[in-house]
């Protein structure tokens, strides 16, 4: 027994000493994974702001993830004008500014191949002051003719549909302010196709009305119907047809037999007809 216990007692013990080796040799070394520096925003910027070196900052990011859209140099964004709204610590990424050299401004947020257009409009006509950049709308236009005989008439059409508001007043983004903006001019995002319709329909027409969609509803109407004053009036439904009640059959009356000819025959003094 004393035998055993000491024999277990030195295999524990060199147990244990051959552990604690092989854990101070096997530690892993922690490998440093390999980083760039790019640059980031470093408050809130709203579309059209011209960057200033305030606004940016570099931060260590890891090379893996640092794609060629990045920006790795301060010099490379400063001076550039943003075209979509940013947040602080967010990447600051080549598509979200104007090219080199392009003034700052409106006209750095119009993309290639459309046309910013204004029209006045009014807290009706301009869907209540609620109008914000980046909304949705339709449209309308009223015009006022004139038959062959000389008497007018008013009719409207809708002659745009699903157009973006570019900007509302002043305000080129939307979060600058909440709720109600009162502006008397909206700036529409259009082609230029659709530019010389609304300017056509401002000149000519009697009043423009804008009507705002749902975000994301992107239906159209293939033929936007021409709406007057007698779609208006005119009766939606035909009245319902009345019962009416039978009335009593009269009669047949009989045919009277119409007569031939009559001879009067005399028989022993007696007289008598005969109808043929």
């Amino acid at each position: 027994m004393i035998t055993l216990v000491l024999v277990l007692g030195a295999g524990l013990a060199a147990g244990a000493v051959i552990m604690r080796q092989s854990a101070q040799t096997s530690q892993v070394k922690e490998k440093k994974e390999k980083t760039v520096k790019i640059v980031i925003v470093a408050k809130k910027l709203t579309r059209g702001v011209k960057l200033k070196k305030s606004d940016l900052k570099l931060r260590e990011w890891p090379e893996r993830l640092a794609t060629e859209n990045y920006i790795r140099n301060l010099k490379e964004a400063e001076g550039r004008v943003v075209i979509a709204r940013t947040i602080p610590g967010e990447p600051l990424l080549k598509a979200k500014l104007a090219p080199i050299e392009s003034a700052e401004g409106l006209s750095t947020l119009i993309p290639k191949g459309r046309r910013a257009i204004a029209i006045r409009v009014t807290e009706v006509t301009g869907v209540a002051g609620f109008l914000l950049p980046g909304s949705r709308v339709d449209v309308h236009a009223t015009f006022k003719l004139k038959k062959k005989g000389g008497e007018s008439y008013f009719l409207t059409r809708t002659i745009l549909q699903d157009v973006e508001v570019l900007a509302a007043g002043g305000e080129k983004e939307a979060a600058q302010k909440k709720g109600r903006i009162k502006v008397p001019v909206v700036t529409l995002l259009l082609t230029p196709k659709e530019s010389d319709r609304l300017a056509l329909a401002a000149t000519s027409g009697e009043s423009i009305w804008l009507s705002m969609r749902k975000p994301r509803d992107d239906t159209k109407r293939e033929k936007p119907k021409i709406v007057s004053i007698d779609h208006i009036l005119k009766k939606s439904s035909k009245p319902a047809p009345q019962k009416v009640t039978a009335l009593p059959k009269k009669p047949k009356k009989k045919k009277s037999r119409k007569l031939g000819y009559v001879v009067e025959i005399y028989q022993g003094g007696k007289k008598s007809l005969a109808q043929f």
